[in-house]
């Protein structure tokens, strides 16, 4: 039941912020990323279509690993769970 709660809060995040995206002030983008952690930690589906969508687009995955980097250590074990390129344990 929690889980189902963070993945809609998750989708509500991701749409504000790309509604907030636009703005001069760019408020759309710690939308956008709040709502991305918490559907990479609560929804194995929107993994699987991360992780489908990086390999797809290389140039996209590079510039998601660099960024990688630089993320709070949760947020960078779920996105290295999507990395094409990770062996996975």
């Amino acid at each position: 039941m929690l889980r189902l709660f963070y993945q809609i809060l998750g989708w509500i995040f991701l749409g504000a912020g790309i509604v907030l995206f636009p703005l001069p002030i760019p408020l759309g983008i710690p939308f956008i990323a709040i709502g991305f952690s918490l559907l990479l930690a609560n929804s194995t589906h929107f993994a699987a279509f991360l992780r489908g969508v990086r390999k797809k687009f290389p140039k996209f995955n590079a510039s998601l690993t660099r960024m990688t980097n630089k993320m709070p250590g949760p947020i960078q074990k779920q996105l290295a769970k999507t990395d094409p390129n990770h062996i996975h344990e």
